[in-house]
């Protein structure tokens, strides 16, 4: 959350990453004249959630450029051309425009925050299990199918008492 970098991948530079949420990170303008990939350049995502990253200047790529994304949302982020996903595959993502691919949507994900998806969101049980490994990123075990992104919402766990806090 919150990097940046001077050229490609703001947060990921390359590997294979699992269960995160990658947001807020930014690549500032610079003299290369084609800046790429805001949030994660030549990498693979496996059940993320890629929001609100940016690439300014007149790069592409605002959320992923020449990787792979598989039970991911990609959404929301800023580019001058592409802003979600440019030269990349995806299976079972939700990300605009849209992505040849098994399983891919171009619906808003619906999202309560940076990382979470709400009771509505289309991505709820629209993944793969062939990619769904370990535990959600709060600890919570996917569903079957699982979600779209790095949260599986389970409606056992939205009942109990309200608290709200104010900060000044």
């Amino acid at each position: 959350r919150s990097n940046s970098a001077s050229y490609q991948g703001g947060a990921i530079y390359q590997g294979t990453i699992n269960n995160c949420a990658i947001n807020n990170n930014v690549i500032p303008p610079c003299p290369f004249p084609a800046v790429n990939g805001g949030t994660v350049y030549r990498a693979s995502l496996n059940d993320f959630t890629v929001t609100r990253n940016a690439v300014l200047g007149s790069g592409r790529g605002g959320g992923l450029i020449n990787g792979n994304a598989n039970n991911c949302i990609i959404w929301g982020n800023t580019a001058w051309y592409s802003p979600n996903c440019y030269f990349s595959a995806a299976t079972y993502c939700d990300t605009t425009p849209a992505i040849n691919g098994v399983g891919n949507l171009t619906s808003d994900p619906q999202l309560v925050d940076d990382l979470h998806i709400s009771a509505t969101s289309p991505c709820r049980g629209a993944g793969s299990a062939a990619y769904a490994t370990g535990l959600d990123l709060d600890g919570e075990a996917w569903g079957n199918p699982p979600a779209m992104g790095c949260d599986e919402l389970l409606e056992n766990d939205l009942v109990g008492p309200l608290s709200v806090s104010i900060l000044v």
